[in-house]
């Protein structure tokens, strides 16, 4: 693939990709399209990463990873490369959530210099609390794969809610599912990101659509300002859904195809009822979605080189 002439230094980072699935790199390997879909698709088109080492249990499925991504080396766990003394300066977390947080303790112990952690980063929230102050505590970077937050549609939508083009929030609506941990993290992230901290009211239904311990779950939360924000869970068996509506005082944002697409809803007089106001047809804008992860991994490698 391609080099993108992304960060502006000249200093290479090594990196480990742990875990060999489908976030790691498989997403990409028999994609042939340019977006980029995978950790190691990313490191591939930046400039100031090599791929040094990849880690996974089966060796077919490291083996394949080794040839496609130019890995170095290729290892069945972290303490064997540890062992074999590879030095490596940023570490990708891909493997299931239930094994994130022996791994990511285990990096604590190391000369890493940031980690890239797929979400969510423990399925514990005590847990998850223990690691982000132990990571903390050592200043050492740990970045959750939320990529939404680097598609400049939605930082541009950030930047407009804050600047107060569209008036306060009156209510949000946001649709998914495969679990409120697997695919509602990214939901409930991307409220966050958008409104600020969030309060939990109540829970109105749960199914399990994905995984035994993860349900999808219908909630309502609160935004500092008691702007309602509702979740509503959907069987991602039927088909896969995440998109969220968000209404202002001035009109409506509307996120779809997976937040590919950005439709924008502003208020206008209506031509037939005089006096009353509605929301127009809007305009659509596409969103870069498929190079998010290429920016997330430019943010890390900001962060090693020049402490950004």
């Amino acid at each position: 693939m391609p080099k993108s002439d992304t960060a502006g230094s000249s200093e290479t980072l090594n990196v480990v990709i742990i875990g060999c699935g489908m976030i790691a790199g498989g997403d990409d390997e028999s994609h042939q399209g340019d977006e980029i879909l995978s950790h190691a698709g990313a490191y591939s088109r930046h400039p100031g990463f090599r791929i040094r080492a990849c880690i996974d249990p089966n060796h077919e499925r490291r083996r394949r990873f080794k040839e496609c991504w130019g890995a170095d080396k290729a290892f069945a766990g972290l303490d064997q490369c540890l062992a074999d003394g590879l030095s490596f300066d940023v570490a990708s977390v891909g493997v299931p959530t239930a094994t994130h947080a022996a791994i990511l303790r285990r990096l604590l112990e190391t000369s890493v210099k940031a980690v890239f952690c797929e979400k969510p980063l423990t399925g514990d929230a005590e847990e998850t609390r223990k690691i982000v102050t132990a990571y903390a505590t050592a200043r050492l970077p740990l970045a959750v794969n939320y990529f939404r937050r680097y598609d400049s549609a939605i930082q541009r939508l950030k930047g407009a809610i804050e600047g107060g083009t569209w008036g306060a929030l009156q209510w949000a609506c946001g649709f998914y599912g495969k679990g409120i941990l697997h695919n509602g993290s990214h939901m409930v992230h991307l409220m966050q990101y958008l409104f600020g901290a969030l309060r939990p009211i109540t829970v109105l239904r749960a199914q399990t659509d994905y995984e035994v311990g993860d349900p999808t779950l219908d909630v309502v939360l609160a935004t500092d300002a008691e702007a309602p924000i509702h979740l509503i869970g959907s069987d991602w068996h039927h088909y896969d859904v995440f998109e969220a509506c968000l209404a202002f005082e001035r009109g409506q944002i509307v996120l779809e195809e997976g937040m590919r697409v950005v439709r924008v809803r502003p208020v206008s007089d209506d031509p037939m009822y005089p006096g009353h106001r509605q929301l127009g047809r809007g305009r659509r804008c596409q969103g870069d979605q498929d190079r998010a992860l290429l920016r997330a991994v430019d943010d890390i490698y900001r962060s090693v080189t020049t402490g950004a």
